[in-house]
C-alpha cells in the first residue's frame, strides 16, 4: 500500500480504497447482477457477507500491524471509525436481521485496551519530556525558589501543558 506499517496512513489508505471498491461493487451487484439470479439465491446477501468477512479479516490484520509496530493511539480510533463507515455502506444492502457490525465485541475490546495502553505510554513519555525540559531549564537559569521562604513555590506552566495534552487526546477520541 505504500504506507508506513501500523501508521494512520495505512488505515486511511486501506479504508478509502475499500470504501470506494465496496460502494461500486455493491451498487453494481444491486443494479445489474442481482436480477440475473433467482431470488432464493440471495445473491446480494452473499456478496454482502463476503465483503463483510473479508473487511473484518483485513481490519484484524491492521489492528495487529498497529500493535506490533507500536502505532499511535489515534490509529486505533481511526480503525474503529472506518469500520463503522464501511459497516454502514454494507448495511442498506443486507437484511436487518443479518447485518452485524464489522468489528466484533472482541475487536472493540482489543481496540479500547490497545488505545488506552498506547495513550498511557505516549502521555507518560510526553510528561517525562516536559518535566525534564522544565528541570533542565531551571538548572540552566539557576531559577530556584528561595530556600529561606517557608513555602518555596515554582511558577510553571507545566500543569497547563499536561491538561492541554490530555484534553487534546480526549477531544480527538470524542470527535472521531
Amino acid at each position: 500500500m505504500g504506507a508506513k506499517p501500523g501508521g494512520r496512513q495505512l488505515v486511511l489508505t486501506f479504508s478509502h480504497k475499500v470504501k470506494r471498491i465496496t460502494e461500486n461493487d455493491l451498487k453494481t451487484v444491486d443494479q445489474y447482477l442481482r436480477h440475473c439470479f433467482p431470488p432464493h439465491w440471495n445473491i446480494m446477501e452473499y456478496f454482502c457477507s463476503l465483503y463483510q468477512s473479508n473487511i473484518r479479516l483485513r481490519f484484524e490484520e491492521i489492528i495487529n500491524q498497529i500493535r506490533s509496530s507500536v502505532g499511535q493511539a489515534s490509529s486505533y480510533i481511526i480503525v474503529f471509525n472506518w469500520a463503522n463507515v464501511l459497516s454502514n455502506i454494507i448495511k442498506p444492502y443486507r437484511a436487518k436481521e443479518k447485518h452485524t457490525p464489522i468489528l466484533t465485541p472482541d475487536h472493540i475490546h482489543t481496540l479500547v485496551q490497545c488505545y488506552t495502553d498506547r495513550l498511557e505510554f505516549e502521555l507518560t513519555r510526553q510528561t517525562d519530556k516536559i518535566l525534564k525540559q522544565e528541570r533542565d531549564g531551571r538548572y540552566e537559569l539557576n531559577k530556584f525558589p528561595d530556600r529561606n521562604q517557608d513555602r518555596a513555590n515554582y511558577h510553571t506552566i507545566t500543569p497547563v501543558i499536561f491538561y492541554e495534552m490530555i484534553n487534546q487526546n480526549l477531544e480527538f477520541a470524542f470527535k472521531t
